[in-house]
């Protein structure tokens, strides 16, 4: 610990002049409100030392993340360090120690002004403090190490001029496509809280990864900067691998709800005949996301229905059929399947590819044969048997709120 504090303030020592620089920002907004005409008032002052706080301290972390480390070893200059009898973590945690709290010394140096300034004003006390401007602090000094901790992995590979940097990218890509696949799932189905937590806990695990990566990195590569990025690469990739195969884990947990799971039901339809259900409901231990099934009562089957951009059912040719609207990839059309009520029955080419958006209006006949789509202003009615559109008109303007819409008898759609 002793050699972690010494090298952390000798680091601050020769970055001392830091804090010149942040004491002119902080005084600088209080000069441009005494400029005439410039009515910046105790708002503007708090909002311009925020606006300068925040930008000088991001590149501030961007700058020193890509040269606390990784520009002493390619300069040479870390092997003063491992001259003497100093432990690599000892080097990692009292360097990077010393950049963050730089980083937030210098935020706190521009930003505490203004803000001392602007609680002379009661009003503004009670509307932004603590909760708003709490938020807004731990929101930059986040940005903030997110941004130093990348500008130091960025910073180790491009500095080496090794090769390596091309499988570097080839795995992060591969990455950030499984964690996108991992979260869109979640947010589509408006599963927004658990799609919040496990992004945050994507990020902690990521900065963890970083910052035990960096002590790796130090410790097998030491002072040469292709060792270097090799020991950083190796160790950072798996542990972000370990990162995303957990976070991963979960999402498939929370997927793999099933209808005993459910302990509030949301919405439920049942087939004319009894023989298929479509219930939808809250799962247990798993937030806010909304599980769907397709049950057949009587055996108990079940089939999971994973939510989507848009997704529409309906019991259809007297509950014997099932209709699914899907939005396809393609923007602003959705794929429609006819298929049997009963569960896992097979979903085969989609009958037809219509326009449709998620808040598009639909009605189906009662023998499945026509569908009705309101898309933004125009009615389009479609023949699911011969798969090919009917026609379409448009709405008029003046309209008002849809409340009803269905097929009283074939080749007639009627409105309320």
């Amino acid at each position: 610990m002793s050699a972690t504090l010494a090298i952390a303030r000798r680091e601050i020592a020769d970055k001392k002049f830091v804090f010149i620089a942040a004491v002119a920002f902080a005084v600088l907004p209080f000069i441009l409100a005494a400029i005439p005409g410039t009515h910046m008032g105790l708002v503007g002052t708090l909002i311009t030392s925020t606006i300068f706080a925040s930008g000088f301290a991001g590149g501030l972390a961007l700058i020193l993340g890509s040269s606390f480390v990784a520009r002493d070893i390619s300069d040479g200059r870390m092997s003063f360090y491992f001259s003497r009898p100093l432990s690599a973590t000892a080097i990692w945690f009292g360097k990077l120690g010393a950049a963050l709290l730089i980083v937030g010394l210098s935020f706190f140096i521009i930003f505490t002004p203004g803000l001392l300034l602007s609680v002379a004003s009661a009003g503004l006390w009670n509307r932004a403090f603590p909760a708003e401007v709490g938020a807004a602090m731990a929101a930059v000094l986040i940005g903030c190490l997110v941004l130093l901790l990348t500008a130091h992995v960025i910073s180790t590979f491009v500095r080496s001029r090794s090769a390596w940097i091309a499988l570097d990218f080839v795995i992060a890509v591969l990455l950030a496509l499984a964690i996108w696949a991992m979260v869109r799932p979640l947010f589509v189905g408006q599963a927004l809280v658990l799609t919040g937590r496990v992004l945050a806990g994507l990020g902690i695990g990521i900065v963890v990864s970083i910052i035990a990566a960096g002590a790796f990195q130090l410790a097998n590569g030491r002072t040469d900067r292709v060792r270097s990025h090799l020991a950083l690469s190796r160790s950072l990739w798996l542990f972000l691998g370990a990162v995303v195969a957990i976070a991963g884990a979960f999402v498939w947990w929370v997927f793999s709800a099933t209808p005993h799971d459910l302990t509030t039901i949301y919405a439920q339809e049942q087939s004319s005949r009894g023989a298929a259900a479509i219930v939808v409901g809250q799962a247990r231990n798993r937030a806010d996301y909304h599980a769907a099934f397709l049950i057949d009562p009587a055996t108990g089957a079940f089939e999971r229905i994973h939510p989507t951009d848009w997704y529409y059912a309906d019991f259809v040719a007297r509950g014997t059929k099932l209709l699914e609207i899907v939005r396809s990839t393609k923007s602003g059309s959705a794929d429609v399947f006819l298929r049997d009520a009963r569960p896992d029955a097979p979903r085969f080419d989609p009958r037809i590819t219509v326009t449709a958006r998620w808040d598009s209006r639909v009605a189906v006949s009662d023998d499945a044969r026509q569908m009705a789509v309101i898309d933004g202003e125009s009615l389009s009615v479609y023949d699911l048997a011969s798969r090919r559109s009917l026609g379409t008109v448009q709405m008029p303007k003046d309209l008002g709120r849809l409340h009803a819409m269905f097929f009283p008898s074939p080749n007639l759609v009627r409105l309320y």
